[in-house]
Formats: C-alpha cells, structure tokens, sequence
C-alpha cells in the first residue's frame, strides 16, 4: 500500500514549507488505521518518517482534515508534521489526480459569471511574466465598460487555468487578443497554445470578415520589468503571429495572423 500511495502522491504539490529542526511528534489520526508520518522540510520535499515517501497537496481542505498538524513555536524553525490516515490520503489522491488538470484535459472558453469572476482574479502569472500584462481584475473592469470586450475564463475540464479577453469590433474590422494568461501552476501543459487556437477559431467562425488576428506582445529582448525568458514574442511566433510594427511608447510590439 505504501509503493501505491507513493506513486498517487508524487505529482502532488506542498503549499506549507520551511525549517530545519523538527518539533514535537505528530498525533496520530484516527483508530485502528495504517499511519505513516510525514515532515515539510525547506526544500519543498516531504521525507519520509516511517520508510514512506510521497508529495501531499497540502491545499486541499478534505486532505488536511485528515491529518493532525502540529509544530515548532520558533518561529525560524517552523517545521511541520502531519501524522496521515493512510487510507485516507490514498482516497483524496485518487480523487484529486483524476479532477486535477493534465495534458490530456479537454480545454473550453466560458463566460465570466458571478460564479468564477473570484477565481478569475486569483490567478497569476509567473513573478517575472508580470510585467506582460494587466491583472486580471483590472481586465474585468476595463471589459464592463469597453463595448469590443470578449472575456472568458478558460477552463481545463473543470478547472480554470487561465483567462482571456479579446477586443472584436466588427465597424473596424479591428480583432485582437487583447489580455492573455494561464496560471503558472499550469503552465507546461500546452494549455496556451490550444487557448490561443480557441480564440483564433473563435474569431473565424463568429467573424468571418476578418482578416488579422492582433496582438501586443514584449519584444524578444524584454523591456524594462519583462526579461527576455518570459516575453511571449516566441510564443506567438510558433503560432504563426508575425511582428507587423516596432515597438510601440510603451515598449510592445504589433504581431498578428493572417485568418
């Protein structure tokens, strides 16, 4: 059961860190179950206590209720131990892996609703990729009162990894991806080349009169709070955008696609 346990847990990510001395001995969960104690240690792995080793996420609420924390009061060693119902992690990883987002997700563009307007706003961006854009609550505000805004979360089967807005003015014939960002936790998964083909067949079917779809983008050597590595000038270049302007006062480039 251990080996198994492993093997679920393995992909699963540590919210609480840091220290490096241990505290007082976790207290064991429940009655008559199989557990294994864990501690956090600065290094963002969880070692093993009793010859089991696994990764938990530690922001999952059903898994926290069942583990008992307990931990150093100083605070430049504050070191965790969660004492695990082995059953019950083996359940809530089962459960998280086959809900939790993967290359094999099917990606869909939803509306912004007063349902996940709030999850919208909590997504983020790399630290260093900050700099390419606007917050996204920020975003929202600007679309409540721009008549060419199209806005959607962007789901990865349940799960929103990522937001777009769009600014499509028929009059003008004036298409662009206007604000564009997947969730540094899941980035990696070829979720922003399909949202990118989303918008763009978004745009063909809905628009049939467009031409080019635009973009402002970071030049490739970056700008003053964008490094080279986090422009997503390549990005849009493996897309088939192409730049079309220098850059502009605020240091941006014009790309777009021929549709």
């Amino acid at each position: 059961m251990a080996g198994s346990l492993q093997e679920s847990m393995r992909q699963m990510t540590l919210a609480q860190s840091i220290g490096d001395e241990p505290a007082t001995q976790p207290t064991v969960v429940g009655q008559n179950t199989s557990v294994h104690s864990y501690s956090f240690v600065s290094d963002s792995q969880l070692t093993q206590q009793n010859n089991v080793g696994c990764q938990v996420l530690w922001k999952i609420k059903q898994f926290r209720s069942a583990c008992k924390i307990s931990h150093s009061s100083v605070p430049s060693s504050s070191f965790y131990f969660a004492s695990i119902d082995v059953s019950a992690a083996r359940r809530m990883a089962d459960h998280y892996l086959k809900s939790s987002p993967s290359r094999d997700s099917t990606l869909t563009l939803r509306e912004v609703d007063a349902d996940n307007w709030r999850a919208v706003t909590r997504l983020r961006t790399l630290e260093g990729q900050a700099g390419n854009l606007a917050s996204n609550a920020l975003s929202l505000i600007e679309s409540h009162y721009s008549e060419d805004a199209w806005v959607r979360a962007i789901y990865a089967d349940e799960t929103i990894v990522g937001f777009l807005m769009m600014a499509l003015w028929d009059p003008t014939e004036l298409y662009y991806i206007w604000r564009f960002m997947i969730d540094h936790q899941y980035q990696g998964l070829g979720f922003g080349r399909a949202s990118v083909q989303l918008a763009i067949a978004h745009v063909r079917e809905h628009h049939p009169q467009a031409k080019l779809l635009r973009v402002m983008s970071t030049p490739p050597e970056g700008k003053e709070d964008v490094e080279p590595q986090h422009s997503p000038y390549n990005f849009y270049l493996h897309l088939g955008f192409k730049q079309i302007a220098p850059p502009d006062e605020d240091g941006e480039i014009e790309m777009s696609l021929a549709l």
